[in-house]
């Protein structure tokens, strides 16, 4: 149990293409084979790849703003289809809500960019959809598919130099580190960091206590209640549950103005 934590680190590096071999070393697929390769290193490596990546993401930004502010001097009168318009108007919700994200929990380069990111979107989601060209329209949301690439390349890079950074420690105090685990979490994939017995268990163990439940719940006395001379070989018969509703009830018509338990207005019907 002591090297756990080392085993599960080494095998979810290894699923990135990184081997490790030691604290300090490792070796990383590229162009097709393992380089060894100092730990250090191919940390340098992934902040060298997260800043070019950055900088991209930055780009597509920066065009992305361009492209709603152009909008402002274009309309459309050409005929859209209903798939075409709701994918605009979904991809600048889904921006909308990416843009106020990643303004409140990123920094950037440029920061006047960080400021105009969730306002440009939400300017744009105020305008009716004629006051964009058809051109932007159908363009806008691959830009939103090439942000959400990089967004995700770069949150993948951040993860991988993150697990080497705690492989730098060593077997050892890796070990020391108290991992926090999920739990709460209902469903068929429940509860999955627990022992296979604590999950699953053969019915012998629970079998005496568990024996005779089904006939326990036969026997409530909501299902039994009525019917306790029910077949009964003297030829007593049960009373058994009726819903008295008075509404139901019969009464004659020439009695209707006492009798009847329906309300009237005898000054309209004209009976009184």
């Amino acid at each position: 149990m002591k090297n756990d934590t080392w085993d599960i680190l080494t095998k979810e590096l290894a699923l990135y293409g990184i081997k490790l071999i030691n604290a300090r070393e490792c070796s990383v697929f590229y162009n097709g084979k393992f380089i060894r390769m100092p730990t250090e290193k191919a940390m340098i490596s992934l902040r060298k790849r997260l800043f070019a990546n950055g900088k991209i993401f930055e780009e597509l930004l920066e065009e992305f703003i361009e492209i709603l502010n152009k909008t402002q001097t274009f309309g459309t009168k050409d005929p859209l289809d209903d798939l075409s318009l709701n994918y605009f108007i979904n991809t600048l919700k889904d921006t909308h809500k990416f843009f106020t994200f990643i303004a409140e929990n990123f920094d950037f380069n440029n920061e006047s960019l960080k400021y105009t990111l969730a306002k440009s979107t939400k300017d744009a989601l105020n305008k009716d959809y004629t006051e964009f060209s058809k051109e932007i329209i159908l363009e806008l949301p691959n830009y939103k598919i090439g942000l959400d690439w990089v967004f995700r390349k770069m949150s993948l890079l951040e993860y991988v130099k993150s697990m080497l950074r705690f492989a730098r420690l060593g077997p050892s105090r890796l070990s020391q580190i108290q991992i926090k685990t999920a739990r709460g979490v209902s469903g068929p994939r429940a509860n999955l960091d627990l022992p296979k017995l604590e999950r699953m268990y053969p019915w012998n163990n629970i079998s005496e206590e568990m024996r005779g439940r089904q006939k326990d719940k036969q026997k409530q006395r909501r299902y039994r209640m009525g019917f306790e001379h029910y077949n009964d070989p003297y030829g007593r018969v049960g009373e058994g549950q009726m819903w008295l509703e008075v509404r139901n009830q019969p009464f004659l018509f020439s009695k209707r103005d006492t009798d009847s338990p329906y309300p009237s207005r005898k000054t309209l019907s004209g009976w009184g």
